[in-house]
């Protein structure tokens, strides 16, 4: 009888992902079924989110090796089986406006079209998004205003070494750090977590380093082709063999 009751568990979002998220033909070289398996290290980047109880990530990764797509299979997750309201930072607004054109609307089109509808009807427009238990709001770093208005449960910054160093209100005067600012208004909410990603840009210099230099420095390793052992990629473990 108890294990008639049990409760479902939930799948992790690395599952549901494989399950449930379509890669658009705009937007994606590999357009079709999702699948982790074929770039391993995004695994751990969605599932370790909603598991390990933090309230703060940093994910660093090279450019085009998938941070932005990590995003959106979160966000599908959330939407689908963890309803809340969703806040996604860019550098600037022109930035939000475009990822909403280029990437956000072919996202909704092919995974969500039952649950955001393109209508302005329920108040939905180009960077806000509703969706049942919740809603998506698109912001740029530099628009104070745009910051100081949120209030959410998680929160997402894309591309954080491009984003502004200092947010300014309608006055031109700097109100201070944008990612400050985003976590002052989600602090009080105690389940509410952010998740920072970027491409580092100059050493010694990179905000996204900076956070990664703070945090324990979780690093994808891979199998050594000759013992098997586990082991970090470097640069200096490279070997080529000379052409023929």
């Amino acid at each position: 009888m108890v294990q008639m009751v049990k409760p479902t568990p939930r799948p992790s979002v690395s599952e549901f992902a494989n399950k449930n998220r379509k890669l658009s033909r705009d937007d994606s070289k590999e357009h079709g079924n999702y699948r982790w398996e074929r770039a391993p290290y995004q695994k751990d980047m969605m599932d370790v989110i909603l598991t390990k109880g933090k309230r703060k990530y940093v994910a660093m990764l090279a450019s085009q090796m998938g941070k932005s797509l990590v995003i959106m299979n979160l966000w599908l997750y959330l939407i689908r089986v963890r309803p809340c309201t969703i806040l996604a930072m860019l550098p600037s607004i022109k930035d939000a406006k475009k990822f909403s054109k280029l990437r956000l609307r072919p996202f909704i089109r092919d995974n969500l079209t039952d649950v955001i509808k393109t209508s302005s009807k329920d108040g939905s427009t180009l960077l806000e998004r509703h969706f049942p238990g919740g809603h998506l709001l698109l912001v740029g770093s530099n628009v104070a205003s745009d910051l100081a208005a949120v209030t959410g449960n998680a929160a997402f910054v894309d591309e954080f070494d491009r984003c502004a160093k200092e947010a300014v209100n309608a006055a031109g005067d700097k109100e201070g750090d944008p990612l400050m600012l985003l976590w002052k208004h989600l602090a009080n909410d105690p389940g509410a977590f952010v998740y920072v990603s970027g491409t580092p840009t100059i050493k010694g210099a990179s905000p996204t380093e900076d956070l990664w230099e703070r945090s324990n420095k979780m690093m994808y390793m891979l199998p050594c082709p000759e013992c098997g052992k586990d082991q970090f990629m470097e640069k200096s473990r490279l070997r080529w063999e000379d052409a023929a």
